[in-house]
């Protein structure tokens, strides 16, 4: 007889729960314990969880009760979700916005400080972060940092600032007309692939205090207004910082020459 693998754990199971097996329900402890568990998912909102907010705080009421919290993961099946004040992360987490229209968050960015768990992450994905507050998305290290499918328009400060120790990875994102840099990076290392960052007032990519961004196939430009000195598409500030292009593929427009700035290198990766 050939089982499937679920049909074989549900076999065993049975056998070593059983009552007339009393021995082996120890050796099913062992075998519970050699499995995985699932993510825990929390559906926001929700008659439970109404609100994001909400959400957070119980899963970090779960990580001070517990240290082995399955990786826990938040789905907003909203398409706006309206905060006052900052989003503050202070716990290794997940946030999936609406997989088909993408979840506005409107009104507040992310505040992401969960460096004092180790081997701490966040990740972000399928959301439009609007901010009135100031950055639309503020991470602080050391920590892993994951952004897919996220947007930042229109931030009262920088679309994405992330610093301290930070290894960030940024795929499908864009950060339009926020009020200072793009994409602010210091004393961290920060991989792009297929971002577009424009029509920010200050520099749109910014590397300090030793950083190291890295662009593929990205849109850079018309970063910097032209009253703004110091402002540039790309900037590496000092000797210890680096911008690299992956190859030919940062693409830009026929007519447009991507302005560049700083004392660090700026150079093709390859």
């Amino acid at each position: 007889m050939i089982l499937l693998p679920t049909d074989l754990i549900n076999l065993l199971s049975t056998y070593f729960c059983s009552r007339v097996n009393a021995k082996l329900r120890t050796i099913n402890h062992h075998f519970a314990k050699a499995i995985k568990p699932p993510p825990l998912h929390i559906i926001c909102p929700s008659l439970k969880f109404p609100n994001l907010k909400y959400s957070i705080q119980f899963i970090e009421r779960l990580y001070k009760q517990a240290v082995d919290v399955p990786k826990p993961q938040i789905w907003l099946t909203s398409e706006n979700i309206i905060t006052a004040g900052w989003i503050s992360i202070h716990c290794p987490l997940t946030i999936v916005g609406h997989p088909d229209k993408l979840t506005n968050v409107l009104g507040a960015g992310f505040l992401i400080q969960s460096s004092n768990f180790e081997k701490s992450y966040f990740n972000l994905s399928h959301c439009i972060v609007h901010s009135k507050l100031g950055q639309g998305i503020f991470a602080q290290g050391p920590l892993k940092l994951k952004l897919t499918h996220v947007t930042v328009v229109a931030s009262k400060s920088s679309g994405i600032l992330i610093r301290e120790n930070i290894e960030g990875k940024l795929k499908n994102c864009n950060v339009y007309n926020s009020t200072a840099m793009g994409l602010f990076v210091s004393s961290s290392r920060v991989a792009c692939n297929n971002c577009i960052i424009t029509g920010n007032k200050w520099s749109g990519v910014c590397a300090v205090a030793g950083s190291i961004i890295t662009l593929q196939n990205s849109i850079i430009q018309n970063n910097g207004e032209k009253t703004m000195t110091g402002c540039f598409d790309l900037k590496a500030s000092k000797n210890n910082d680096s911008i690299f292009l992956d190859g030919i593929n940062v693409q830009q427009r026929k007519d447009y020459i991507l302005t560049k700035g700083g004392n660090g290198k700026i150079s093709k990766l390859h």
